[in-house]
């Protein structure tokens, strides 16, 4: 069957294909009875626009692109991801844009932006410095940028009070009485660059913690991982064969459950034989048992936030930034070190 074309439905109308073009891209064009006829006469065709034709006319997409600094299916292992998603997709929806996600193509997120056909984008965890970024403003496009750190710039961003969280929840282990706790941090996208956006702050609100309580900061006692179970898991088991604690600082949820999973390998009980404190509160931490102390952020309103302000930025211009608040959720995970009980 031959597929229908723009010049299908205007014959059958009896106007011109710029006419059908208006009916579907500019209806203002048309007057309400010319649009209804078309879209009529084209719904009884069959027949919808061409997408990379309409996309040539109209200059826009009608897509709003997600970057994610690692594939997809590592991303969805993390709740926290579906959570951001489902506060940007709520946004789009009520502004009629669809959502791509733009994973690394070949392991190159650069790569992926050559590919994404979207009006803008929404980025996580990557700041002006870093190269999707700087490519994509270098194409002058709209871009807001998700837990990018508390640098300044121009660029649109949504981001919490990371270090402030992050020293609460590290104060709350040391006023337990613990002083051998390990350090789960976030391994950065870019590991040749210093450390930077949350994990730089998360670091510094521990470290501030400690300072603040007195207590020597041991820079070997902080652990790198991707942000995975598996990797929370293994690096929480490497840092126990080379030495003792009593508490886990986990910089986010997902590491705090490797803990969990390292733990129960190597027969401890929470929190007799060790504490363990994430970051994000998820929906699975008060489920974990013991539940989970973490740091509650409002993962789905950050997600449609940045919806907000990238569609903002394509009808108005480019627009401010927020940061939101944390708050200390404590939980049967944390408790005095066996030695202070």
């Amino acid at each position: 069957m031959a597929r229908v074309t723009i010049s299908d439905v205007a014959r059958r109308a009896n106007v011109s294909k710029t006419a059908v073009s208006f009916a579907f891209n500019s209806p203002g064009q048309l007057s309400p009875d010319t649009r209804d006829r078309i879209l009529h006469i084209a719904g009884e065709l069959g027949y919808r626009p061409d997408p990379v034709a309409r996309t040539m006319t109209t200059k826009r997409t009608g897509s709003i692109g997600l970057l994610l600094p690692q594939a997809v299916h590592t991303a969805f292992a993390n709740p926290f991801y579906p959570l951001v998603i489902e506060g940007i997709s709520s946004v789009c929806d009520a502004h009629e844009y669809s959502l791509l996600l733009v994973s690394p193509v070949r392991g190159s997120v650069e790569e992926a932006l050559g590919r994404a056909a979207v009006d803008g984008f929404i980025s996580i965890g990557m700041d002006e410095a870093e190269l999707p970024i700087s490519h994509i403003l270098r194409r002058e496009m709209p871009v807001v940028l998700v837990d990018a750190g508390d640098r300044e710039g121009e660029t649109p961003r949504v981001n919490i009070s990371d270090r402030v969280g992050a020293r609460e929840c590290a104060r709350h282990l040391l006023e337990l009485g613990h002083r051998d706790v390990l350090v789960v941090a976030i391994q950065s996208y870019d590991e040749t660059r210093p450390l930077q956006g949350v994990p730089f702050e998360r670091l510094s609100g521990y470290q501030q913690a400690f300072e603040q309580a007195g207590i020597p900061w041991r820079e070997d006692r902080v652990f790198f991982a991707r942000p995975t179970r598996e990797a929370g898991r293994e690096v929480v088991l490497a840092a126990m064969r080379k030495g003792s604690y009593t508490a886990v600082l986990a910089m986010a949820d997902i590491l705090a459950l490797g803990a969990y999973d390292a733990a129960q390998h190597l027969g401890m009980r929470i929190p007799c034989d060790i504490s363990i404190a994430g970051f994000d509160d998820l929906p699975i931490a008060g489920l974990l048992h013991p539940p989970l102390t973490t740091v509650a952020q409002p993962v789905r309103e950050k997600g449609a936030r940045a919806a907000t302000l990238l569609i903002r930025s394509l009808q108005d211009g480019p627009g401010g930034s927020e940061v939101l608040e944390t708050q200390l959720c404590v939980r049967g995970s944390t408790g005095p070190p066996r030695s202070a009980m």
